[in-house]
């Protein structure tokens, strides 16, 4: 019976390890975006938030540690009296490019190089249309997941980003 009990702990123990490294591997993979087959790969998020008297913008800016790959992109909400003051800030919405209402803006995806000198390798002029987005869902107070889809001339450049985020400039 002894030996029973022991090979059942050993198959959960087991079980419960493999399961660990499935998630781990999976939140690796998704704190990325692809274009054309090449991955960009991120590890933390840098929110700027920059108020005037007509809109309110948050600068997101995802990059890996070591400053290889790197993604910029504006948030713009045009300021409306009918919404609190403390609607804008948060920024929990779909932004699409050139709309009415929250807006995303500017954007630029980078690839470093070793003497410090960066490619960029797709910017704003890019877009095509109205189709590019950013989903941006609040998971806490300061983990957030940004679902991104921007339709390119060069490609679509399509990922996520899901975690820890450093606010500047916030309440």
């Amino acid at each position: 019976m002894k030996k029973l009990l022991f090979i059942t702990l050993l198959l959960i123990l087991t079980n419960c390890s493999s399961d660990n490294s499935e998630k781990d591997d999976t939140t690796s993979s998704k704190n990325s975006v692809e274009l054309n087959g090449t991955k960009y790969r991120f590890d933390s998020v840098k929110i700027t938030r920059d108020e005037d008297y007509s809109s309110v913008t948050f600068l997101v800016d995802i990059q890996d540690k070591s400053l290889t790959n790197r993604l910029v992109f504006s948030l713009y909400h045009p300021k409306n009296k009918s919404f609190p003051a403390d609607y804008y800030y948060e920024i929990i919405n779909t932004y699409t490019y050139n709309t009415y209402g929250p807006v995303l803006q500017a954007m630029y995806l980078m690839k470093y190089n070793s003497d410090k000198t960066y490619n960029i390798v797709a910017k704003e002029t890019d877009f095509i249309g109205k189709s590019s987005r950013v989903l941006v869902t609040k998971n806490s107070d300061s983990n957030y997941t940004f679902d991104i889809n921007f339709i390119t001339t060069l490609g679509n450049i399509t990922g996520s980003y899901s975690g820890e985020v450093t606010k500047v400039d916030f309440k």
